[in-house]
This record gives structure tokens, sequence and C-alpha cells, in this order.
């Protein structure tokens, strides 16, 4: 296992606050063979002095690419990433960092101890993520849910295509993805929400292998700049956000349902006229999805309304 490469990509912003606590947590892993490869989205704070002088300690592992882009996101600065990963490295895997949170010691020794188990009953072309459980926590680490599936009401076992068109469960920060998987992704398209859940639709419909682990290994740190964060998902958490803001709470989720849409029809293009491949249940999907009835009808027949009951709910009624 120790011959294994892996590639961390660390997408920044205006990260000065954290940046050395998810640094230090990296260096500090029980796995070594690992190289840190950072790009920057154009801080205005002191993000990118604190990581120079990481860079200055640690050049061997460390690694700042400097191009001058402004990618304007954060899916797009890690599909930025990604790329530059793929055309100038050759790492094995590849593996997310959000530039706030915490990784418990062993979090790449035990993820790619799982991938090695999976790789010797699967063939070498087989798209494989392996991600794990992480636990939500404050600004000062402070612990607010011991298990991030639990907090949100996510069924990590639901890895069907048909599941993860309406609700992805793989936390990018807490994934590990093979070079089977990396070469399948081209590009993150604008219509993808976010890049995790674009890069799971991609292997689970190429057929490929999503496998959890139920140990958390990252401290998942909730602020309030978080651009995407940890939401109780228990009937009294969303009536609380409901409350607060009935009409804000509305128009988002009716957003989200017309960006779920867009993803989609976004996969289906996508692999179609990249990869060469046409898959059935999004084929059924495009046909259906411009009749908000006939697209509800596809959800029943396909069993896609997976998970817990008050998800099953909302997705019926906003998807």
């Amino acid at each position: 296992m120790l011959n294994k490469r892996v590639g961390i990509l660390l997408a920044t912003y205006n990260g000065e606050k954290y940046i050395s606590d998810q640094v230090n947590s990296i260096l500090n892993q029980t796995y070594k063979n690992w190289t840190l490869l950072i790009h920057d989205d154009g801080s205005k704070d002191g993000t990118i002095e604190i990581i120079k002088e990481f860079v200055k300690k640690y050049p061997e592992k460390i690694i700042l690419w400097e191009d001058g882009k402004t990618l304007g996101g954060s899916k797009e600065n890690f599909a930025h990433l990604l790329n530059i990963a793929k055309k100038e490295f050759d790492f094995d895997y590849v593996m997310f960092c959000d530039q706030d949170d915490v990784w418990l010691p062993k979090k790449i020794e035990i993820t790619l101890k799982k991938f090695v188990e999976i790789e010797k009953r699967s063939q070498k072309e087989t798209p494989i993520i392996v991600h794990t459980d992480l636990k939500v926590v404050d600004e000062d680490l402070n612990i607010i849910a011991d298990s991030f599936w639990c907090y949100q009401k996510i069924n990590p076992f639901n890895v069907k295509l048909s599941c993860l068109i309406l609700e992805n469960v793989v936390t990018g920060c807490a994934m590990m993805m093979n070079k089977a998987l990396i070469d399948k992704v081209h590009f993150i398209p604008k219509d993808a929400l976010v890049h995790d859940w674009w890069i799971t639709l991609v292997c689970a419909a190429l057929g490929g292998e999503i496998f959890p682990i139920f140990e958390p290994l990252v401290l998942y740190r909730q602020h309030g700049t978080n651009s995407i964060g940890a939401k109780d998902f228990t009937i009294l958490g969303v009536l609380k956000r409901f409350r607060r803001n009935p009409y804000q709470t509305f128009k988002n989720a009716l957003e989200k349902s017309k960006r779920i849409k867009k993803q989609n029809i976004a996969l289906a293009n996508y692999l179609e006229s990249e990869l060469n491949v046409k898959n059935e249940l999004l084929l059924k999907y495009k046909k259906s999805c411009n009749n908000p009835l006939k697209r509800k009808i596809f959800y029943m027949k396909n069993k896609c309304l997976c998970g817990y009951p008050l998800k099953k709910f909302l997705k019926l009624i906003f998807c």
C-alpha cells in the first residue's frame, strides 16, 4: 500500500482563519505518500502568505499552483485542480480537501486500506469511490453531531443512480477516487450543482462502485462563511428553518429542484458526447423531465424517492 501516491486537492479562498489547522492535520496523517496541491481563487486576506510559509517548510509535500486564474467558486476551483492533477501529476488516487475542516490522523490510511481491499476483487478499469462519515463541529471544533450522516439523515447505501439523481450521499472532503474514475471526469459542467455530486453521478452512471466507511474521519467545521453547511434534517429542524424565513426556504427548494433537473440533463448529455455511453435511466428521465406529472411518475416507477421519509416527501413535492 505504501507505494500508492495520493493527490490531495485543496481549493482556497479567504481561508486565513482556519487554513493552518487543515494543513497541519494533513501533515499529521499516518500515511505519508501524498502530495498536497493547492490553488487559490483570488484571496484578499492572508491565505496565500500562510500557504507559502508551509511550502517553504515542506516543499517536497506541498505545492501552491500559481497561474493567476480566478475561477469564481469552489466547484470551479476544484474542477481546475482536478484538471491540473490529471495533466501534470500521476496520482493513483485523488482526495478533495476543504480549507476549514480538520482531518483526523488516520483518514488517508483507513480510506486507502479499504480501497486496496476493494481493488483486489474489482477490475482495474472499474471507477471507484470510497467515502467516510464526518463529525459536525462548530468553529471552535466543539462537536455538534458525532455523525454527519445521522445529522443530515443520509443513507450512504443509497448509491444507485436512481437515488443519486435526487440526492447526493458522498461528501467531497470525505471521498477518495481512483484513476479509473479520474480519467472519466473530463470536466465539471456549469450545470453541476457541486463537484462531489457530479463525480458521484458519473461513477454510478458508469456502473462504478461506491463504498462507505462508517467511521467519521473529518471534523466538518460549521461557521458563518461556509459555502455549503450541514443542516439538521429532523422534522423540527426543517420546521425551524421554514418558520425563520418561509419565503426564502420555499424559493431555495424550488431553485434547487430546477438545478437538479439541469444537472441530470447535463449528465445524460455528458455521458453520450464525452464517454459514448447511453444510460437508459437518464434517457427516460430526459423524456419526462419537462412535465411535472410525468417526472413524478418516473421517480416512483424507478424508485428514485430513497431515504428518510421526510426527504422522500420533499423530493416528491419539489422535484
